[in-house]
């Protein structure tokens, strides 16, 4: 390859020579030349790369630096007795799980992220020896930042229109699953049966105790939750206790515990 400058008028002209040579037939070669203005050349490049990146949006990184700010704004904010802001510790949890497990994706522009980039993290999480509950973990607080770039069009191409709700199992699906969660013994089905006919969060039914399941009365006392992160148990969301009746499946799902 042979590189040729010379400046005229104040401007850098260029020209390149290239020749590649087959290994196998000596006599076979192609050659090619290049020229042109410098200048314009790199600045053609430069808006090329310009619309390029316009075109794709922000990056991952400009993207979790601006969800970052917008949570710990909100973990600021006072109840209106409406919605309860989102707690610092939960805030930060998410902020820090997103940074911890993206970090390959920080120059990447978010609207190139594939899911095939995100089940990648997720297997180099589980190869790590991270529990499928701290993946799921994650994955929430990806879809958050995702979901959250989305709704303020920082993501071109994808709309809030575009963004699809989580597939939720109907009734009869659930049925279906419990049932055959029964019939094959699955060491969960105990805990999916109380989950669904309670309607509880996962810290809510964790932390649930013999003393709080009225049998008589057919009545739930739910009042604390533990909170798998600080691992202690803590107030419920809106730091209100609440009742929750007892209907015949879950009094008998109780019943079978009572006599083990």
């Amino acid at each position: 390859m042979a590189i040729k400058t010379w400046v005229t008028d104040g401007k850098t002209f260029f020209q390149i020579d290239v020749c590649a040579r087959s290994r196998a037939n000596r006599e076979l070669r192609v050659q090619k030349r290049e020229s042109g203005v410098l200048e314009a050349r790199l600045a053609d490049e430069a808006r090329r790369e310009l619309a390029e990146r316009e075109g794709a949006g922000i990056s991952w990184a400009d993207l979790v630096e601006r969800w970052e700010k917008a949570l710990l704004e909100e973990s600021r904010l006072p109840s209106d007795g409406l919605r309860t802001p989102i707690k610092w510790s939960t805030a930060h949890s998410q902020i820090q799980s997103v940074i911890d497990f993206t970090g390959a994706w920080m120059k990447l522009p978010a609207a190139k992220i594939t899911p095939a980039d995100v089940e990648d993290a997720f297997r180099k999480m589980q190869r790590i020896g991270y529990s499928n509950f701290r993946v799921y973990n994650v994955k929430i607080a990806i879809n958050k930042c995702f979901k959250w770039g989305i709704m303020r069009r920082l993501i071109p191409g994808i709309s809030r229109k575009d963004s699809k709700q989580p597939e939720i199992l109907n009734d009869q699906q659930i049925q279906t699953l419990l049932s055959e969660a029964d019939r094959k013994r699955h060491p969960w089905r105990q805990v999916w049966k109380g989950a669904f006919h309670t309607g509880g969060r996962s810290g809510e039914l964790f932390w649930l105790k013999r003393k709080h399941v009225d049998l008589v009365d057919h009545m739930i006392l739910l009042e604390e939750k533990w909170n798998f992160q600080s691992k202690v148990a803590e107030p419920l969301k809106d730091r209100e206790w609440r009742q929750v009746p007892i209907n015949t499946d879950l009094h008998e799902l109780f019943m079978q515990l009572e006599l083990k």
